[in-house]
């Protein structure tokens, strides 16, 4: 069975990999807030608004601890600044000031030793970078606990076979031209020419189009209503309509 880059990426532990990669690589804000708000972390919207503020402070802007809803505050924190003079919101998170509950300084102090240890693996390629993403941040124990082991073991093995079809097909191994190479491939939103196995079991939802069948066992079609799907309706003809051509 194969699974669609689409469906790869969409997978909470490859969601995972992926943007602790981005933050390593470019700090990217969106994906550090998804890895603080997610399950291992547990940064309440109260101290994430506080990291916004923060952010905020270290580019000069106002200071003081008004009353703002988090997305607000994350906007700005770097509104009406120099693209150049623009701290991210990672620099907030490793130095998130006075304001923050004890308990998020903690995690904080813990994420940050994570991102430091895993940083260096950046210089040696996307394939190491990866792995020691998956080592480091305890998802080589998470994924194979749990009802559905297999799926998720399954899950990491797709990404690490996207990252080799990247690397059979293209001579930079690093882990922003990966990035890139991803984000082109989403922004095309289609599927690769190759597919991705996924040994575990699951389902896989494509087009009538893009669907053969033959390779699975069962196969539903909804919606299967005789005149209407298919449709006995045929297409005109184009080459025999002048507008149309």
């Amino acid at each position: 069975m194969a699974a669609s880059l689409g469906s790869v990426l969409h997978q909470p532990e490859v969601v995972e990999v992926l943007c602790m990669l981005r933050v390593l690589e470019s700090a990217d804000s969106a994906a550090l807030v998804r890895l603080l708000t997610g399950p291992q972390w547990r940064i309440g919207p109260n101290d994430l608004a506080v990291l916004g503020r923060r952010a905020r402070d270290l580019v000069g802007g106002r200071t003081g601890d008004d009353d703002a809803d988090f997305p607000a505050a994350l906007r700005d924190a770097v509104a009406q600044v120099d693209p150049v003079d623009v701290v991210s919101l990672l620099e907030a998170v490793y130095d998130p000031g006075p304001h923050v509950s004890v308990e998020a300084r903690e995690r904080l102090r813990r994420f940050t030793a994570h991102l430091d240890t895993m940083r260096p693996a950046l210089v040696a390629g996307i394939e190491e970078a990866a792995h020691r993403v998956v080592e480091i941040s305890g998802l080589a124990v998470e994924v194979r606990l749990g009802p559905d082991a297999a799926s998720r073991i399954d899950g990491l093995a797709a990404l690490f076979d996207v990252i080799a079809a990247y690397r059979a097909a293209h001579d930079d191994p690093s882990v922003s031209a990966f990035l890139r190479w991803l984000a082109f491939a989403e922004s095309l939103d289609e599927t690769p020419d190759t597919d991705f196995p996924i040994r575990g079991q699951v389902v896989r939802v494509m087009t009538v189009h893009r669907a053969k069948g033959l390779e699975w066992d069962c196969v539903f079609v909804p919606a299967l209503c005789e005149g209407i799907f298919p449709s006995s309706q045929g297409r005109p003809l184009w080459t025999t309509h002048y507008e149309v051509l």
